[in-house]
């Protein structure tokens, strides 16, 4: 059997080694290699992230805008809004909701981000949950392969956008 060694080199700096200690059970072996290849903000970022997210839980929200489709004056009504993924941390489940939001005006569905009023109502006319499912509901470690992903994609993207608070 011939083992396969690649050569990746990967920049170190004082918080390396605890981000690679932290992620080690988050992240799979690329995504690290691709994380540690950045400069030492990118590098804290990240590690703030799962250290907020997954340790300390200071972290109970994120969201991730989109803004390229987004124009002044047609924002609401025009068709060129903003989306966004918002994930909301839940104490009682130690989960992760998923919702959708925009900025258009129309019905929107929250649970699978489409234009459309998906309500259920039970026959006291009380809420009765979405014909189109449930929120989607993640780990923590699932919502930091995610963010991590998106840092790698738009880092320097100003028409995507990461907000946690």
């Amino acid at each position: 059997m011939e083992e396969n060694k690649t050569k990746e080199l990967i920049n170190v700096f004082s918080n390396t080694y605890e981000l690679i200690c932290q992620a080690a059970h988050i992240l799979d072996h690329e995504s690290m290699t691709k994380v540690c290849q950045h400069d030492e903000d990118f590098q804290n970022r990240v590690l703030d992230l799962i250290v907020g997210i997954c340790r300390t839980r200071a972290y109970t929200e994120v969201e991730f805008q989109d803004w390229s489709q987004y124009e002044e004056g047609k924002s609401s009504n025009g068709g060129c809004y903003m989306f966004s993924e918002h994930y909301y941390y839940s104490e009682q489940s130690d989960l992760w909701h998923k919702e959708y939001k925009t900025s258009a005006d129309f019905e929107y569905c929250p649970v699978c981000g489409r234009f459309e009023n998906h309500i259920k109502y039970n026959e006291d006319k009380s809420f009765a949950g979405y014909s189109c499912g449930r929120y989607t509901v993640i780990s923590a470690a699932k919502l930091i392969n995610i963010v991590i992903q998106f840092m790698l994609d738009y880092k320097d993207d100003e028409k995507h956008m990461m907000i946690v608070k």
